[in-house]
C-alpha cells in the first residue's frame, strides 16, 4: 500500500501575492507563545509556518486562514502591525471588492497552490 503525501507536504515553495512573496515553512510543535497553533502567517519574515502534524482537513482550513492573512494585508486589512487585532471599519463593498480581487489574484498568481488546495483536494475528498 502506497503511503498518502500529506498537504502540507504538497505546498510550493512560496505564495506569491503580488508586492512580496511568503515562503512556506513547515515545522512540528508549532507555538504562538506558550500555546500550540496551526499557523502563523509572519510579516517581518514574509513566512506562512505550519504546524506539520495536522489532518489534511485541518491543514487545508488552516492554509487558506494564512493565505487570506497575507491577502488581506495587501487591501490595507491588518497584519502588518502590532495590535493586529483592532476592529477595522469599512464597507461591505470594499471588503467583498478587497476579498474577490485577493482570491482572482490568489487564483492567477499561484495557479500550482490553487489547483492544490481547490481541485485536487476535492477530487480526493471524493475517491
Amino acid at each position: 500500500m502506497t503511503k498518502k503525501t500529506k498537504l502540507v507536504d504538497k505546498l510550493p515553495e512560496s505564495l506569491d501575492v503580488g508586492w512580496t512573496s511568503f515562503k512556506f515553512v513547515i515545522k512540528a510543535n508549532l507555538l504562538t507563545g506558550p500555546q500550540k497553533c496551526y499557523g502563523i502567517t509572519d510579516f517581518n519574515l514574509n513566512t506562512i509556518t505550519l504546524e506539520k502534524n495536522l489532518s489534511d482537513d485541518v491543514a487545508h482550513a488552516t492554509i487558506i486562514h494564512e493565505v487570506c492573512h497575507a491577502f488581506m494585508e495587501t487591501f490595507g486589512l491588518g497584519g502588518d502591525h502590532e495590535g493586529d487585532e483592532d476592529k477595522l471599519t469599512t464597507s461591505n463593498e470594499y471588503l467583498t471588492e478587497a476579498t474577490c480581487r485577493s482570491f482572482l489574484m490568489f487564483k492567477n498568481l499561484n495557479p500550482k497552490l490553487w489547483d492544490i488546495l481547490f481541485v485536487d483536494y476535492y477530487k480526493e475528498k471524493t475517491k
